[in-house]
């Protein structure tokens, strides 16, 4: 059975998809109209790794920063930090700050 082209209509009834066309007519639909249609996420609802990189050049992080993402990861049982450790040194610890205490967070 080669490449099947779909009718305009869909067939009425079905036989359970035995003839080449889908038994259920949003399946027909979706196959016919290129997809099913999709639902528009919400950015902030998704884990920070499956999120686009914010708009404009990122800042590296400082070497204090640095050192409280690898306390943080220390402390959490990990080797070396994740990108939820760097993300919460760069928004929770100052550039300039040389030494810095972990306390616990999430």
């Amino acid at each position: 059975m080669g490449s099947l082209v779909y009718a305009t209509t869909p067939p009425v009834g079905g036989n359970g998809g035995r003839d080449g066309y889908p038994a259920c007519r949003k399946v027909w639909w979706a196959l016919y109209h290129g997809g099913m249609p999709r639902k528009p996420v919400d950015p902030a609802s998704l884990p920070p790794w499956k999120r686009k990189a914010p708009p404009g050049k990122s800042r590296p992080l400082s070497a204090g920063q640095i050192e409280a993402a690898r306390m943080r990861a220390t402390h959490a049982g990990r080797r070396y930090p994740n990108l939820v450790d760097n993300m919460w040194a760069a928004r929770n610890v100052a550039r300039e700050a040389a030494s810095v205490t972990v306390d616990e967070e999430e």
